[in-house]
């Protein structure tokens, strides 16, 4: 801020003459006029992070790589995935955080279409060529929620599975009363155009039809969803697991 003090955010976006922002230590949006910002010291920080996180998102990937080094495993049952904790023998993604593994939920995602892109056709003066629809997550926060600090995830397979399955991990965008994981463009002859905020995995097989996947940044409070990305460009599968990451709870002070 201009006068020297801050505001630690998740993320903040410029609308005019003022900032609307999500506040970390409030857990809520608010807003501020843009001239009470110190917008060059608020991109070195911002520089400064990036720089940070991708040394350690590097520092992690090459733990990893030695981690992993072993071969596959040819066994389907009795996988220790963390000291005292075996994979269940069920299909499906499952989280491992707080020394505890939770079977995550698979949800039905929505398309609907981008009413601004509805109203730019009808108003430009050039003619729009292509549709465009959002593929969303019923609801403004997942029902289940995992912690923050280290988590990882195991994907077991079909038994008749063929491939390995390409796995992605989306920063799902709170939209109204739902959550945005991807934009979907067709243009007029049917071409496809998908994008999403897609959160960088480190992906192993760790035994038969089973797969591990870790996150190779550090992973901010917010929405998540985990997705089968489909063959040919065709973009994420309409089924995924969601999630969401809350800020750790601090621990109570002792009484002295």
């Amino acid at each position: 801020m201009t006068d020297g003090n801050y505001q630690i955010v998740r993320s903040y976006e410029r609308q005019g003459d003022s900032v609307r922002y999500y506040s970390l230590e409030r857990s809520a949006w608010e807003e501020i006029p843009a001239s009470l910002i110190d917008w060059e010291a608020t991109k070195k920080a911002e520089a400064d992070q990036e720089r940070q996180q991708k040394e350690l998102a590097d520092a992690v990937r090459e733990r990893e790589r030695q981690r992993n080094a072993v071969e596959v495993l040819d066994v389907d049952a009795s996988l220790e995935v963390a000291p005292g904790l075996i994979l269940p023998q069920d299909e499906g993604m499952f989280a491992v955080a707080n020394k505890k593994i939770t079977l995550l939920p698979q949800t039905r995602t929505m398309l609907k279409a981008d009413k601004k892109r509805v109203i730019e056709k009808i108003f430009m003066p050039v003619p729009i060529l292509s549709t465009r629809q959002l593929m969303e997550i019923k609801g403004k926060h997942a029902i289940l929620r995992l912690p923050a600090g280290e988590v990882e995830f195991f994907y077991r397979t079909a038994a008749d599975a063929e491939g390995e399955p390409d796995v992605e991990l989306v920063h799902a965008k709170e939209k109204g009363d739902a959550r945005m994981v991807e934009w979907i463009s067709t243009d007029i002859v049917g071409n496809k155009d998908t994008d999403f905020k897609e959160v960088s995995l480190l992906r192993w097989q760790v035994a038969k039809g089973v797969y591990r996947y870790t996150i190779a940044q550090p992973l901010d409070p917010g929405e998540y969803a985990l997705a089968v990305i489909l063959p040919e460009g065709e973009g994420i599968n309409m089924f995924v697991w969601d999630f969401g990451l809350d800020n750790a709870v601090p621990s109570p002070s002792k009484p002295k």
